[in-house]
């Protein structure tokens, strides 16, 4: 048994002055969490390096014009159905749950304020519609009013350090989940991608594969919206114009399917027949 001790200092025997602070009620209720949190996942981590120098920048000078955590969003909505016990929480000793929606949820953490709020339906929502969506929770956080239940209510979380300078971070999971990416960046240009994941579920080996699709994936998505390519984008799946015409020599390009009187978008062949 390990025995407490209140003043942590007498372990060692020191003299040095002190003051007794207390944990604000924010930081207590995430410790709180973090302890049930670990009572019932068993973490590891794997990181991978994403480098995105050799497209240069992104066309556009919005929020997200040095940040990846949009193109992140719009990737893993696409790809996570082919790595489904990414997006799962275990239940006891003989099984875990798969959810069949991802719910992505976005940390954002002012001090001790961190909050994950759910940037929901992703998998329906255009890169353009992400970016908006990821504004719009940004505002909500940082209103000062309450913030409604059902945003309180992810399967999968993404942490985006890549403004704070910080090179390397090994991310929490949360309650009931099976995974959490961190997005940090090594060096201009280059981001690393840290997922840890509760190790009852998801092997090493399915995570670094997960990792690498998704890693394909951001990549042909900022390939696309970089300074040094002008093509058009499927809204729905991301692949180019060019990747289009070179599925199939029946391809013409891509279709235009207006939504409203102000507002467009534009479909590969396969996503039109699904849409």
């Amino acid at each position: 048994m390990i025995e407490e001790i209140r003043n942590p200092m007498e372990r060692i025997g020191a003299s040095f002055k002190s003051n007794v602070k207390p944990l604000s009620l924010r930081k207590r209720k995430e410790v709180e969490n973090l302890r049930t949190s670990y009572t019932r996942q068993i973490p590891s981590t794997i990181s991978i390096e994403l480098d995105l120098t050799s497209w240069g920048p992104r066309n556009d000078s919005s929020y997200f014009s040095d940040s990846i955590l949009d193109i992140l969003c719009f990737s893993l909505s696409r790809i996570y159905k082919k790595f489904p016990k990414v997006n799962s929480t275990f239940q006891d000793s003989k099984s875990y749950i798969e959810f069949d929606e991802l719910q992505i949820g976005i940390a954002f953490d002012e001090m001790e304020n961190l909050k994950v709020l759910t940037l929901k339906d992703s998998e329906l929502l255009s890169l353009d519609q992400i970016q908006e969506e990821i504004i719009r929770l940004l505002e909500v956080y940082s209103s000062g009013q309450t913030i409604p239940l059902e945003l309180f209510n992810s399967t999968f979380t993404i942490t985006d350090l890549s403004k704070t300078g910080v090179t390397s971070c090994v991310p929490t999971l949360s309650i009931g989940q099976a995974g959490i990416i961190a997005i940090t960046i090594a060096r201009p240009g280059v981001f690393t991608l840290t997922c840890t994941y509760d190790h009852q579920i998801l092997e090493g080996k399915y995570v670094a594969e997960f990792l690498n699709s998704l890693k394909l994936k951001i990549t042909s998505v900022y390939e696309a919206v970089s300074d040094s390519v002008d093509t058009l984008l499927c809204s729905a799946c991301a692949k180019t114009v060019v990747e289009e015409l070179e599925v199939s020599p029946k391809n013409r390009g891509f279709i235009v399917l207006r939504k409203s009187l102000h507002e467009e978008i534009v479909l590969c062949r396969v996503c039109f027949e699904g849409y």
